[in-house]
């Protein structure tokens, strides 16, 4: 009786061992794994949520003549982005509409004040936001082109080739864009 047990509990042990030992991507078949590291994983991540944001501003801040190169850059980047993530099996964030507005009412009952006084705190507030936008656009802009210099180095190398492929491109955006917008 206890041969048996024995027999069957090696039995059972190299039945588990060897099961375990057929597929070699069971890990990443069922763990959901990528195909990037964590560095590429934050540049996908960060450069696509950088690059809509580069889009929003286009739309909503004043830049001035960089706009439409700005928009269609980034918009393209964009498209590039989610190619690169879908190949190396990256699930890229989505975001809700007013995810970059920042300035979402809070209270449903607005406070009434003096006329001129509001007057004077508005023209104050859209002289410091738009100030505040092209630092905005600029420091996204530095970000990107930033993860864009450590994606050039990456061992995956399509991250890698895809870096080198667009870093010369988006240093010459920033350089134009903050001789334009500031």
């Amino acid at each position: 009786m206890k041969q048996s047990k024995n027999l069957f509990a090696l039995l059972l042990a190299v039945v588990v061992f060897m099961g375990s030992c057929i597929e070699p991507n069971k890990d990443i078949k069922y763990n959901k794994y990528t195909k990037t590291d964590t560095d590429a994983f934050k540049f996908l991540k960060t450069t696509y949520e950088q690059a809509l944001f580069q889009q929003y501003a286009t739309k909503n801040y004043d830049l001035g003549t960089q706009s439409q190169k700005i928009s269609q850059t980034y918009q393209a980047l964009a498209e590039e982005i989610i190619k690169v993530a879908t190949e190396n099996n990256v699930l890229l964030p989505s975001f809700s509409a007013n995810h970059f507005d920042e300035n979402i009412e809070v209270s449903a009952n607005p406070v009434l004040v003096n006329d001129t006084l509001s007057t004077i705190e508005n023209s104050v507030s859209k002289e410091v936001s738009s100030e505040t936008a092209a630092h905005k656009v600029i420091h996204s802009q530095e970000e990107i082109v930033h993860q864009f210099e450590i994606a050039s180095r990456n061992t995956n190398l399509s991250i890698r080739h895809f870096g080198n492929e667009k870093l010369a491109e988006l240093e010459e955006l920033l350089e134009q864009s903050k001789s334009s917008i500031k």
